[in-house]
């Protein structure tokens, strides 16, 4: 089973945060698509993680390894829709499937949702560790 590997050493996350990552977010190619929150991540990342959560899925948008919609909600539990975010915003009133009202955009709620396509794993690149050479001033 091939997984892509996803590089992340310019987050600077230990390795225990990497295998957190691994396990809310790495899965076998039969569970593809799996969509994935932002919040979701900031179990394994920590508290106050949600822009470090978000940068990590867009970097995986950026690789090719997810699709991203904005999630367009109402009232708790009522997803009206996933729009990719190609699309932008809603435009005009939306009917919430919760409550069953007519909404105007500035009174939805918006999250990001990413759709992870591709089997992938996490992990710190190896670095090569040489000595730096000495300018002979000690």
């Amino acid at each position: 089973m091939s997984y892509k590997m996803v590089w992340l050493n310019s987050f600077n996350l230990s390795e225990d945060v990497i295998q957190g990552l691994n396990n809310t977010v790495a899965c076998p190619p039969k569970y593809l698509p799996y969509r994935v929150m932002p919040g979701d991540l900031e179990v394994a990342l920590g508290e106050d993680s949600y822009e470090q959560a978000t940068a990590i899925l867009m970097l995986l948008f950026h690789l090719h390894c997810a699709d991203v919609y904005v999630k367009v909600t109402h009232c708790i539990g009522g997803t009206i829709q996933d729009r990719p975010l190609k699309e932008g915003f809603p435009q005009g009133p939306l009917k919430c499937n919760m409550c069953g009202k007519m909404i105007n955009p500035e009174d939805l709620r918006y999250d990001l949702l990413f759709e992870i396509v591709e089997a992938l794993e996490f992990a710190n690149k190896p670095t090569d560790q040489q000595p730096t050479p000495s300018d002979g001033k000690e």
